[in-house]
């Protein structure tokens, strides 16, 4: 398909095309040159980068819950991902393997923009059981859903035909494990899981709602990776990121 082509049909939704500027000019891919078009977007970033940086403009777009939900904030989890996505960004990972990381980073927290969407009740009675820390957010979703926010957030994306790369990455942002498929081992799986660990340490909490913080023992993970003395640099990493 032309550049042109592919410019024109993103541009024909205004906010679409808006979000996904303001992404493809983002320090998530560096500020060696300015994107000043779609057209140019395509030709810096590539059609596929694209694709997916129009796929996660469309989820938030689309998923935007119907009613207010105590505890939830739509403008938190965006300013969340975004904040995720710039800390992958800036994990030690492998030139090939930053956009999926950062991508995924974009889209890891999507299932809670489902779930707010579509399953308002289901929410809130999750944070109900959440609040006082009396059972852990993933725990609350096991028990009233059956399935995580992390589940529902990869198979939507896999039935939207992101690679799989960025699906695993979004399935696995809780789940601290290597792989045999992992290649690199340190890839955007694990950049995710650490960038949204190391956020959720960056960030307040608002007052009443629940945070979803990762698990800390990561000892183990980070052995397996070969990097276990990378944490506290990457932790002071983390508090010179600003999310765009």
């Amino acid at each position: 398909m032309p550049v042109s082509e592919v410019g024109h049909i993103v541009a024909r939704d205004i906010a679409i095309a808006a979000k996904v500027m303001q992404m493809a000019n983002s320090a998530f891919f560096g500020r060696s040159q300015e994107v000043t078009t779609i057209q140019h977007a395509v030709l810096i970033r590539g059609v596929d980068l694209l694709k997916q940086l129009v796929i996660a403009a469309e989820v938030f777009h689309a998923f935007q819950p119907r009613r207010h939900i105590d505890g939830f904030s739509l403008d938190g989890i965006q300013g969340h991902s975004h904040h995720v996505a710039a800390i992958a960004a800036r994990l030690p990972l492998p030139k090939a393997a930053r956009p999926a990381a950062t991508v995924a980073g974009l889209l890891h927290d999507a299932g809670k923009l489902v779930m707010a969407s579509r399953l308002p009740r289901e929410c809130e009675q999750i944070r109900r059981l959440t609040i006082g820390g009396r059972v852990s957010f993933h725990a609350a979703e096991e028990q009233v859903l059956g399935a995580s926010h992390a589940e529902i957030a990869a198979y939507l994306l896999s039935l939207w035909g992101l690679p799989q790369t960025v699906v695993f990455a979004v399935a696995r942002h809780h789940q601290p494990s290597v792989h045999e498929s992992d290649d690199p081992p340190f890839g955007a799986p694990a950049a995710v899981y650490f960038a949204n660990r190391l956020a959720h340490e960056r960030e307040p909490t608002a007052a009443g709602a629940s945070r979803d913080r990762p698990p800390s023992g990561d000892h183990e993970y980070l052995q397996a990776l070969g990097m276990e003395d990378e944490i506290a640099a990457w932790r002071t990493l983390a508090r010179t990121v600003v999310a765009p």
